[in-house]
């Protein structure tokens, strides 16, 4: 843990060389220690993957989310949060390689988890529901997309208050797709 909490601050300071050997140290830890097949040596993979993520290395991060969410299935079953989480990882990996089909199949998966696990306000829900709406609106999907940003929205504002980054951060996406579906339909009746 300390490992992997040192490797996220890293990641967020920008020593992303250093944040990749702290992830690499954890995970062969936790293998070591706990098993190939443990559901903490999935969430270190999960760090890992998520490392690779965001800096585009795809190539490097889809084995590992892959295993993670293996892993999750097999030892914790198809139905828990954990499972879900790591399948949302690997979904938003999907959509960065524009894995459009795979990505939404696993989003909702993940959806489903979450909303029987937790209800319907929940900071994971929202957050899947706002990556959801995220491919939706790169696929062009303009319509399916906007009521699940107000949806987040809700669930974040409800969770997190209104000031909280992650409700403004959704407020502001949500403004934004309801000014380009209000351009999108003013350009359809000049037409």
């Amino acid at each position: 843990t300390c490992l992997n909490n040192l490797a996220l601050l890293y990641d967020a300071v920008g020593r992303y060389d250093d944040a990749e050997e702290l992830y690499q140290r954890a995970l062969t830890t936790y293998e070591t220690a706990l098993g190939p097949n443990h559901p903490d040596t999935a969430t270190s993979l999960n760090n890992l993957a998520l490392h690779y993520d965001a800096q585009k290395r795809y190539d490097d991060a889809e084995p590992l989310f892959e295993r993670a969410v293996t892993i999750c299935e097999r030892i914790l079953g198809q139905a828990h949060p954990r499972t879900a989480t790591s399948m949302s990882n690997l979904a938003t990996l999907y959509s960065h390689q524009r894995r459009y089909d795979d990505a939404e199949t696993l989003f909702q998966k993940a959806l489903a988890v979450f909303e029987t696990a937790f209800g319907t306000d929940h900071g994971n829900i929202a957050v899947t529901v706002n990556s959801l709406a995220n491919l939706y609106w790169l696929q062009g999907r303009r319509r399916e997309a906007e009521p699940l940003y107000k949806r987040a929205l809700e669930i974040h504002q409800k969770v997190h208050g209104p000031d909280h980054p992650r409700t403004v951060a959704c407020r502001k996406r949500l403004a934004e797709a309801t000014r380009d579906r209000a351009d999108e339909r003013t350009s359809q009746s000049d037409a």
